[in-house]
């Protein structure tokens, strides 16, 4: 009698678990999707300032041709650049990969390249040269909306190229355009104090190779540099705030030679 009376009650307490359990997952819904931004990108690059000029950049792509593994296995450093105008297709697609916003929900956003707590230190600039239908200048890249504001009227890569070592000035000079970051470190190190540093300088070799992977999936060559002759003149050049920090610049273009993914 006692072994039926405890059956019996475990039974039912089994049957009161499996409701709960019912019921539980009936009241759990589907999250909402996240957007990719939170302002999305147009289809195609649009004008939405004059004063200072903006661009809404075209939206990028988030499926292409060359998997990762392949842009891995060509991935190099690249120098030696032919004289030709990138697309503003490619440029978006290029600052998308350095620092673009992937999904955002409330506050909370993250971006194609990690950072620590998500402070997202860096700052990424596009010194254009020679992008179609993209007026010459120094332009902030803004991730959110995914858009750019010129900061600095005109061609500016010569004078960008005299404030790197001589060995990389002919690179910055012909490439059609540069991919350069700064940092603005209290960002970081207001959270994680000593260790703040470090984490910004792993943050920056991230978003590099995002570039280096996007170029190379694109059949373009870029090169990190992050010697500088002279930062000052960088840092003036390209009017930067002053707790920005010049760190790192990436000419991008089609290659000298013939471009032969392997």
């Amino acid at each position: 009698m006692k072994s039926a009376k405890r059956t019996i009650q475990y039974g039912a307490i089994l049957l009161i678990a499996l409701v709960l359990m019912t019921a539980r997952s009936n009241s759990i819904t589907e999250p909402t999707p996240v957007p990719a931004t939170a302002t999305p990108a147009p289809a195609a690059l649009e004008i939405i300032s004059t004063s200072p000029l903006t661009y809404a950049l075209s939206a990028p792509q988030t499926d292409g041709a060359v998997s990762v593994e392949r842009a891995l296995n060509n991935r190099r450093s690249q120098r030696d650049f032919r004289d030709q105008a990138l697309t503003h297709g490619q440029l978006s697609q290029l600052l998308w990969a350095a620092y673009g916003v992937t999904s955002q929900q409330g506050m909370s956003e993250r971006r194609t390249s990690p950072s620590a707590g998500a402070l997202y230190p860096l700052e990424i600039f596009a010194v254009v040269g020679d992008v179609t239908d993209i007026e010459p200048g120094v332009y902030r890249y803004v991730p959110n909306g995914h858009r750019i504001v010129r900061i600095v009227e005109g061609d500016m890569r010569e004078a960008l190229s005299q404030s790197v070592h001589v060995v990389n000035q002919d690179t910055v000079a012909i490439a059609p355009v540069s991919i350069c970051y700064s940092a603005v470190y209290e960002r970081t190190t207001e959270v994680y104090t000593v260790r703040g540093d470090v984490y910004v300088h792993m943050e920056v070799g991230h978003s590099a190779q995002n570039v280096y992977l996007q170029a190379t999936a694109m059949e373009l060559g870029t090169v990190a540099i992050g010697t500088f002759s002279n930062r000052g003149a960088m840092h003036e050049m390209m009017n930067l705030q002053a707790d920005e920090i010049p760190l790192y610049l990436m000419p991008v273009g089609y290659l000298a030679g013939d471009f032969v993914l392997r």
